[in-house]
């Protein structure tokens, strides 16, 4: 179930703000992209996309059936502005199986990127706990 009120945040902070980020839930995040504004770059549906493109490739949470948090989603999508929209896949890797292929997941959010028409796309981190994706687009 989104939550309304930081969408709309998100969408005001857009309108006002060169420089911030936002962290949302991939159904926030879903939501947030339907009503940000279109950049020439990129626009609503390209970005909707993009957001369920990557909850296909991130798996879900598995803690064996019975445990209510099974099939959960567990990553982060950060949302903002860095002088261009930006969006940032927030993966941690406690929520990860062992011996997870961080490079096949980097080569599925690339191939996304073409579609999205993302001017950047690239790991932004890999470290011992997290995994993060950033994708980045210009005003023009």
């Amino acid at each position: 179930m989104s939550d309304q009120s930081v969408i709309n945040l998100a969408v005001a902070l857009e309108r006002v703000s060169l420089e911030h980020r936002i962290s949302l839930s991939p159904e926030d995040a879903y939501e947030y992209v339907g009503q940000a504004l279109d950049y020439a770059a990129c626009d609503a549906l390209a970005m909707q996309r993009l957001v369920t493109g990557i909850g296909t490739h991130v798996p879900r949470v598995n803690f064996g059936m019975g445990d209510p948090s099974t099939g959960r989603t567990h990553h982060r999508i950060w949302v903002g502005n860095e002088g261009g929209r930006v969006l940032y896949v927030d993966v941690s890797k406690g929520y990860m199986t062992e011996g997870f292929d961080y490079k096949a997941l980097e080569l599925r959010l690339l191939f996304l990127a073409i579609d999205a028409r993302a001017e950047d796309a690239e790991v932004q981190r890999n470290d011992a706990r997290y995994w993060m994706f950033r994708y980045g687009w210009n005003r023009s």
